[in-house]
């Protein structure tokens, strides 16, 4: 493994271990609108906006 992808892998590693993952699921038939909605959204930006707006103190 040459140097830049080590370097690469330890970055990885590091973001790795500062990340949180919450898993949202939809049912096809009964959320489809919802779906449809978000299927060109960034979903995880677009939550974490909404997210911050709504408890915004």
């Amino acid at each position: 493994m040459d140097e830049k992808a080590k370097k690469a892998a330890e970055y990885r590693k590091k973001y790795e271990q500062n990340r949180v993952m919450k898993a949202v699921s939809f049912h096809k038939e009964k959320d489809a609108d919802l779906l449809e909605l978000i299927e060109n959204v960034d979903f995880s930006q677009w939550i974490k906006n909404i997210l911050r707006e709504r408890f915004k103190k």
